[in-house]
């Protein structure tokens, strides 16, 4: 199995991707702050769509309670389906104590930042 790691920071905001090959599919884990943990999992598998042409992206999720790492888990369960076919599986967990508003908009872009830089890595081992 091939493995991607990322890691970037803004100011005290440090996250970790890693993303799994598995065949076709990849496994990712999205983690950071000051206690990693698992607050959510999305899983995304492109479809058909059954009223016009082309494929949809069909997403299950499963938040834990009092979690709201749902919003980034969907984003990059939903953004790498799409690009690449095939499933997807995101655990993510972040947590950064005080977490002010502009934090949490720092945290989702650097979020998709790093999926889009996974992107880029996935494509280069296709390539």
């Amino acid at each position: 199995m091939k493995e991607v790691s990322l890691r970037k920071q803004a100011g005290r905001i440090l996250l970790d991707v890693r993303a799994i090959i598995v065949g076709e599919d990849i496994d990712i884990l999205i983690s950071g702050g000051d206690k990693p943990h698992i607050g959510a999992v999305a899983v995304a598998q492109t479809v058909p769509c059954l009223h016009k042409d082309g494929n949809t992206v069909s997403i299950s999720i499963i938040t834990l309670p009092g979690h709201k790492d749902d919003v980034i888990a969907r984003m990059a369960a939903q953004t790498v389906a799409r690009t690449t076919g095939g499933n997807v599986v995101v655990s993510c967990g972040i947590h950064i104590s005080g977490i002010t508003e502009d934090e949490i908009e720092t945290v989702i872009e650097i979020s998709r930042e790093m999926i889009d830089g996974l992107l880029d890595h996935l494509s280069e081992m296709k390539g």
